[in-house]
C-alpha cells in the first residue's frame, strides 16, 4: 500500500505544485485540481476496479486535507515525506 500511496501522491504533487502561480487558499487549490488528481490517482491504481479505485483516491485525498490542508503548497519532496508520514492514517482507505 505504502509504494501506491507513495506513487499517486508524487503524480498528485507534479499537479497541484507545478501548476499553481498566484497563491490561493488551501481550499481554492485542493478543489481547483480535484478532478486532475483524481483521474491520475485512478490511474495509477492499475489492476483496481475504477469505483473501488475512485472511493480510495478520494479518501485518500480527503484523509490528508484534513491532517493538514496546507500539504497542498508542500514541495514534492516534503510532500513525499508528508505522505509517507501519514501512511497509517490513509491506509484505512485501502479498505473501502
Amino acid at each position: 500500500m505504502r509504494k501506491v500511496v507513495t506513487v499517486i501522491m508524487l503524480v498528485v504533487i507534479s499537479a497541484i505544485y507545478g501548476c499553481h502561480s498566484e497563491r490561493k487558499t488551501c481550499r481554492e487549490l485542493f478543489d481547483e485540481y480535484y478532478d486532475v488528481n483524481m483521474k491520475r490517482c485512478i490511474t495509477a491504481m492499475d489492476g483496481v476496479d475504477s469505483l473501488r479505485a475512485a472511493k480510495i483516491c478520494a479518501c485518500m485525498f480527503d484523509k490528508l486535507f484534513e491532517l493538514d490542508s496546507t500539504f497542498v503548497y508542500l514541495k514534492p519532496r516534503d510532500m513525499e515525506d508528508f505522505v509517507n508520514k501519514n501512511v497509517s492514517n490513509i491506509s484505512v482507505c485501502d479498505s473501502l
